[in-house]
């Protein structure tokens, strides 16, 4: 019997041991199936447009933009505004955007989300949304960095058309009213009451005022009637900037003056030409650009800079010259993006003159 008994206690043993295997088997099958669960969720997030946040403890600068929205908001709209005193939530994505800062405020319904650039703080403008989808208040404006508070009144295309006379001025004239970092413009509507058929806007910064007029018509028949001005230097520009973009001066108070020196002023000459010729393709206004010298391969008498953006790091700009006298000077001038393919090359002298040798395709 011992012989028999002693065979059970194998076959149990062995029970056992399947037993053992089964069990772990299914643990490991629960735990792949728990990842495959995690993975199926993250990746209904990710392709539903869910966007991971994280707790993160915002800066003093970004806070008083908030509350600097706020406090606008609360003026002029009332009782449709958040509660004062409410504790607000700090939040971020999980992914940010290079050279760009996003931070989330949320509290009893209401969402605050700012945008800005990762500039120094004294040259940074904030996006800024409030929102609330129970009652459906949203609000969006433009804070600066001293809590100066913008709310946008103008539509889109009447700004782009500042901007592209702005531009015009700023390369044939040396005037720079929306050069200057963290600079923002105060919009006012100014059409005179009871008239029908065209709108007027004017815009504030500094000493400085544009004014935009227009007719009410089709949008690709629109010609915009700009007027610049600068009440501390006298300077007084008006033009007209059509649909396309395209700038026409009507008259100016002061001849062209411009006076190119230095790689950094051939560089913003450059960046005004294309973003007066090639607005849609061309580096974004208001970036901020810091130049380097590559090591040295060209000829003993030559400097070069490659000047790049932390906010759109996609662009390199490099602008080449040789060392003769000042008023000889000719800036060569490379634009690029890897990411879109873009390419200009052109030449910008001591005048202020840009000459374009290779155009974007």
């Amino acid at each position: 019997m011992e012989p028999f008994g002693h065979s059970i206690r194998l076959e149990h043993g062995k029970a056992n041991l399947l037993n053992s295997k089964n069990k772990k088997v299914r643990q490991q099958m629960k735990s792949k199936l728990s990842i495959l669960a995690w993975v199926l969720i993250l990746s209904a997030l990710i392709f539903s447009g869910c966007a991971m946040k994280v707790p993160v403890e915002a800066s003093e600068h970004v806070r008083a933009a908030r509350d600097a929205a706020l406090a606008y908001i609360s003026e002029h709209y009332g009782e449709q505004t958040p509660a004062p005193g409410s504790t607000w939530t700090e939040e971020r994505p999980l992914q940010q955007v290079p050279g760009q800062g996003e931070c989330w405020f949320t509290a009893e319904g209401w969402v605050v989300t700012i945008l800005y650039a990762v500039v120094p703080p004294e040259w940074t403008v904030y996006q800024v949304t409030v929102a609330n989808r129970t009652t459906g208040f949203q609000w969006e404006g433009k804070v600066d960095a001293v809590g100066h508070v913008v709310e946008p009144l103008a539509p889109e295309e009447v700004r782009s058309a500042r901007d592209a006379a702005l531009a015009y001025v700023f390369y044939h004239y040396d005037e720079e009213p929306a050069r200057a970092p963290g600079r923002i413009w105060t919009e006012k509507r100014t059409t005179p009451e009871g008239l029908v058929g065209s709108e007027t806007f004017e815009f504030t910064t500094g000493d400085w005022v544009v004014t935009v007029s227009y007719p009410i018509v089709a949008p690709e028949a629109v010609v915009y009637q700009i007027v610049a001005a600068n009440e501390s230097t006298g300077f007084w520009w008006e033009g007209e900037v059509d649909a396309a973009g395209q700038v026409t001066e009507l008259s100016a108070s002061t001849e062209p003056t411009v006076e190119v020196r230095d790689p950094g002023r051939a560089l913003e000459i450059a960046l005004a030409y294309l973003s007066e010729h090639y607005s849609d393709q061309a580096p974004a206004a208001g970036l901020t650009w810091v130049g380097d010298r590559p090591p040295p391969e060209e000829p003993v008498g030559g400097e070069t800079f490659e000047f790049t953006s932390e906010s759109a790091p996609d662009w390199v700009v490099t602008v080449s010259y040789v060392v003769v006298a000042r008023e000889d000077l000719v800036f060569q001038v490379v634009v690029a993006n890897e990411t879109t393919g873009f390419r200009w090359e052109g030449e910008v002298d001591a005048s202020g003159q840009v000459t374009e040798k290779v155009a974007p395709r």
